[in-house]
């Protein structure tokens, strides 16, 4: 029973930010293949930031930039639209933040790879 509640809670979590993705890019159609081609970047992006996240409990933004592939700004806005999911908090001061995963983060993380520790 507690098993169906958490998975029930991972799904929620997933479609939650799921549909709060759609609604951010509501209107705005894929004028270009390159459009459709960086949307799906961005959500990779996103996930492999999860993964990387889970793997280690938290990392500094520094080592992120370094280790994730992503441009810087598009680090920023993944990591602020992650934050204002609840999948993330960053503390520290500038130059010395830290990212880590949140309880709902793991459960996406897991949901978005189930066979990654």
């Amino acid at each position: 029973m507690q098993s169906e509640r958490r998975s029930k809670h991972s799904t929620d979590v997933l479609s939650t930010f799921l549909n709060t993705l759609d609604s951010k890019r509501e209107g705005e159609a894929a004028t270009s293949k390159e459009d459709a081609e960086t949307r799906t970047s961005s959500l990779a992006g996103m996930m492999e930031l999860l993964t990387q996240l889970n793997a280690s409990g938290s990392q500094t933004i520094r080592s992120l930039v370094e280790n994730s592939g992503l441009k810087f700004i598009e680090l920023a806005n993944t990591l602020e639209s992650m934050e204002k999911e609840s999948v993330i908090t960053i503390t520290g001061d500038a130059g010395h933040q830290v990212v880590n995963l949140t309880d709902s983060g793991r459960s996406l993380a897991r949901l978005g790879r189930p066979n990654a520790s």
